[in-house]
């Protein structure tokens, strides 16, 4: 073998010793970040007595998976969530997760974050009191903020399904339906109008009666069942309760027993009386302007900001009062399933409703006890209720 092969071979076999240093070094340095730092190989014994050696384990040892950390993040998939599915807080569950941790992140945070679940726990250490405390998705006191009933609700809210059964025969009725209860279709039909105390128009001798939300939509309208238009096919005018039930048992609202009926089309709400009918429009759509202005007022509370926005925005309204030196609002969306009920700038007073349209985002909100979630109320009906109440 000459000289220059014999250097071949060693320059050969030194490249496949330095590639194997670096593998084997590559290796280690995966498994260092894994465990991240000096701290995660540290020793301790458990309250049940076991000995822990990372922090792969004190995950483990709850059933949970580990990915990877990151600093000091620790990225994993809880076995269990905030709440069970009865709604029973798991806050031990995580307190006990927190609290092993700590011997790994002496006198420092440390984040846990589940993002299959939409949690992220900041353990910050308090050097008053020696001790982390957990703050969840931001919120302070978490369990005591929270509930565990709207939790596990916003995630099957009793929405009011359709009515496919019920049909209008009475033009002013079709006509509303079709075209989204825009004034503007029906006004020959209607003729002169007389302004009512009460915030209504009347037409044709009292026989309708209509609320406007704007200009040219219609919030209500309620027409007599004297009226001499057949305004269902289903049912004439002068059936009793009792019969349309058991014609159309589709009814979401009410029952012959309450004396109304209230039924839901794809396009309309119909609240039926042995006296008159009452309906109003129908609205699922996603909010996502109002979630994206709420978002901002949540974390900046920038009342002042946040209700001319929301006007301009969203119109239509049932009902508008504010205040901007106090910071009060009181403004009712029927249409669209939320109420603001502000005082003190708190934004606790916005109540989304059964037939608010939720989202991921909205869904957050509630679970994280940011806004106030009412899954028993649909604010149609609730809107119904109270004309009914002050006519």
């Amino acid at each position: 073998m000459d000289r220059q092969s014999k250097i071949k071979r060693i320059v050969l076999v030194f490249i496949i010793i330095v590639f194997c240093l670096l593998f084997f070094l590559l290796y280690l340095f995966v498994e260092y970040n894994q465990n991240n730092s000096i701290n995660n190989f540290i020793s301790f014994t458990t309250s049940e007595g076991e000995t822990k050696n990372t922090v792969r384990e004190v995950i483990e040892k709850y059933e949970s998976q580990y990915i990877l950390e990151d600093n000091n993040t620790i990225y994993v998939v809880f076995s269990k969530d905030l709440y069970d599915k009865e709604g029973n807080s798991n806050k031990l569950f995580f307190t006990n997760i927190v609290n092993e941790l700590e011997p790994f992140f002496e006198n420092t945070d440390f984040y846990l974050t589940d993002n299959a679940k939409n949690i992220k726990i900041y353990a910050k250490f308090d050097s008053d009191l020696e001790k982390h405390v957990m703050i969840i998705n931001n919120v302070e006191d978490y369990f005591d903020n929270t509930s565990g009933e709207d939790f596990i609700g916003v995630e099957s809210v009793n929405y009011a399904g359709e009515t496919g059964i019920l049909e209008a025969d009475y033009k002013i009725l079709r006509d509303l339906e079709d075209y989204g209860m825009n004034i503007t279709k029906i006004e020959e039909e209607l003729g002169e109008g007389t302004e009512l105390e009460n915030g209504y128009i009347s037409y044709l001798d009292g026989k309708i009666k209509l609320k406007l939300l704007n200009e040219n939509v219609i919030g209500n309208i309620v027409i007599d069942r004297s009226i001499d238009e057949k305004l269902f096919k289903n049912f004439d005018n002068y059936e009793v309760l009792e019969e349309i039930a058991d014609e159309d048992p589709g009814y979401c609202f009410g029952s012959p027993e309450e004396e109304f009926l209230g039924y839901r089309t794809e396009n309309v709400y119909y609240f039926i009386y042995d006296d008159e009918i009452s309906m109003y429009g129908y609205s699922y759509t996603d909010n996502m302007s109002f979630e994206d202005l709420l978002s901002d007022y949540i974390e900046e509370r920038n009342f002042e900001t946040f209700i001319p926005i929301l006007l301009g925005q969203m119109p239509l309204y049932d009902y508008c009062e504010y205040n901007m030196d106090t910071k009060t609002a009181n403004i009712k969306y029927s249409l669209f399933g939320f109420e603001i009920n502000i005082e003190n700038n708190d934004p606790k007073g916005i109540t989304l409703y059964n037939n608010y349209c939720f989202s991921e985002d909205s869904i957050k909100l509630v679970k994280n006890g940011l806004v106030t979630f009412n899954n028993y109320e649909n604010t149609v009906e609730k809107a119904e209720i109270q004309r009914r109440v002050n006519r």
